[in-house]
This record gives C-alpha cells, sequence and structure tokens, in this order.
C-alpha cells in the first residue's frame, strides 16, 4: 500500500462523513447512530491521512537511495537496483540454484 492509496482511503472516509451528517435528516436512521458512524468514518479518514503522511515520508527517504547499489552503495543507472558486478552474481546463483533443482 502506498500513500496514494491511503490519501484516497482518507479521503473518501471524509467524504462518507459528510454523507452522514446530511442523512441525520432522513427519518430511517436515528441521531445517535448517525453520530456514531460519522465520529467512526472521521477517525478512520484521520487516521488514513496520518499513516498516508508518514508513509510519504518515508517513501522520500527511499528515493533518496535511488541510484545506488544495494549492496555495495556504487552509483548505478537511475531505475537499477544492483550494480553489474552484483547482478551478475545473483543472477548465476539464481541459475545454478535452479539446474540443481532439476538435476535432484
Amino acid at each position: 500500500m502506498n500513500s496514494k492509496n491511503l490519501t484516497m482511503i482518507g479521503l473518501t472516509g471524509l467524504l462518507a462523513a459528510l454523507v452522514l451528517a446530511n442523512v441525520g435528516t432522513l427519518t430511517f436512521a436515528s441521531d445517535e447512530m448517525v453520530a456514531l458512524w460519522q465520529s467512526i468514518a472521521l477517525k478512520s479518514a484521520a487516521v488514513a491521512l496520518l499513516g498516508a503522511m508518514l508513509l510519504k515520508v518515508f517513501e522520500s527517504f527511499n528515493r533518496q537511495r535511488d541510484g545506488r547499489c544495494m549492496d555495495c552503495g556504487v552509483s548505478v543507472p537511475v531505475g537499477h537496483t544492483l550494480c553489474r558486478e552484483h547482478l551478475q552474481t545473483r543472477c548465476r546463483a539464481k541459475r545454478d540454484e535452479l539446474r540443481g533443482a532439476r538435476l535432484a
């Protein structure tokens, strides 16, 4: 789940709280029940929006690490996570693992 999803959930909760504020005028729901559901919607929206803000901060910290190899920290092209040497090492290890699985 990313910050965009949490933001949408939070905004949907706020919209639900606004709708519930107007539902009180309808006769099928008691005022206490509407107030209860409205407070639940507001609290869940606040938690989701707070979570989205925190996640956005952590995502920005993660972006600062972009452009570096996960193993050694050497600079790599944008979008890559490993340098050529570590990528080849992992590919060879995986290939050997798969070959061993076929022989067994």
